[in-house]
């Protein structure tokens, strides 16, 4: 193992391979240069790593969330770390388990919509453990939740909604927008089907007993944080300075209506519906006109005109608050 070839035997070594007199092992198998390989696009990003800030969040979560299960509960609570996954919608949907409970809700100002799911075992678990009692729970029914079932998942879901905010306050101040709740994953669709979404899962201990409760939104959703999400979770990204000229050259192209002002007025009702033609009305015009910008006075100047058109030459700049 210690000799080393010279260059003699080398050129002799790479001569018999070239002429096949070598045969190299495994070489049947190893892909042709030039030849087509099979890629699986569906699976590409199924795993999802390097999101520091997303890593961070989840764990604020699972603290959060342990400690209000158990504080409504009155059970010891045991909410394990986050699973993520990315996949294809049409995958994800396929994998639902059923029977579920599936909650449509919006995550302002994310994008799209978000998908909360228990599934059966912990349902039956939580509303074991919420009447008393011993966390034996009957094996899942095929059925729908009954109204006792649904209302205490609604107060799941409340403590959810609440440290989920919790979590994600330091990276993007989120407000849950609850929308409706399904059973048949037919209905619960967030995106395409060829579309990513992430999932995040969090397995929920409850006295031995308990489920699966599911984070799961478009991946699209994710996009404008990306910095963020690779980022601490705790540093505000430094403005694009691209960005930030685009911006400006956009605002700066906008058209704005002007109205200058040169005084005004005070009437009763009364005396409004009896002016006739001819009649003067008495205004506290000072010789300065005002000029207001969507309601906003913004200029001051002196009324007169230039090239034949009636202008207001500008004299001084004014606050921007906005006019009572």
């Amino acid at each position: 193992m210690n000799e080393v070839l010279n260059q003699e035997e080398i050129d002799a070594l790479l001569k018999g391979v070239n002429e096949g007199a070598v045969p190299i092992t495994g070489a049947e198998d190893a892909p042709v240069a030039g030849d087509a390989q099979l890629f699986d696009l569906a699976r590409q990003g199924a795993g999802l790593t390097g999101l520091p800030a997303l890593d961070m969040v989840n764990e604020r979560l699972v603290r959060q969330l342990t400690a209000d299960l158990g504080s409504m509960l009155r059970r010891e609570v045991k909410v394990g770390a986050a699973i993520l996954q990315r996949l294809r919608h049409a995958d994800y949907a396929q994998g639902l388990p059923a029977p579920a409970s599936l909650n449509l809700v919006r995550l302002n100002p994310l994008r799209g919509t978000a998908l909360l799911v228990l599934d059966a075992p912990l349902v039956h678990a939580l509303v074991d453990s919420f009447f008393g009692g011993n966390g034996r729970t009957a094996a899942a029914a095929t059925r729908e939740f009954t109204r006792t079932e649904t209302r205490v998942v609604q107060m799941v879901l409340a403590k959810f909604y609440a440290a989920l905010k919790s979590a994600w306050a330091s990276l993007l101040p989120l407000e849950v927008e609850a929308l409706r709740s399904e059973n048949n994953p037919a209905f619960a669709g967030i995106a395409a089907a060829a579309e990513q979404v992430l999932a995040m899962s969090y397995r929920i201990d409850i006295d031995g007993s308990g489920g699966v409760l599911q984070l799961a939104l478009p991946y699209a959703a994710l996009e404008p944080l990306r910095e963020r999400l690779h980022g601490s979770g705790n540093e505000q990204p430094a403005p694009d300075p691209r960005w930030l000229l685009n911006l400006r050259e956009e605002i700066e192209d906008a058209e704005v209506e002007l109205v200058p002002v040169v005084g005004r007025a005070s009437l009763t009702v009364g005396k409004l519906v009896d002016l006739q033609p001819g009649d003067v009305i008495p205004c506290d015009f000072d010789g300065q006109v005002t000029v207001y910008a969507e309601g906003v006075p913004l200029l001051r100047g002196t009324y007169g005109a230039s090239r034949g058109l009636q202008a207001v030459k500008i004299a001084t700049r004014l606050s921007t608050r906005r006019a009572v």
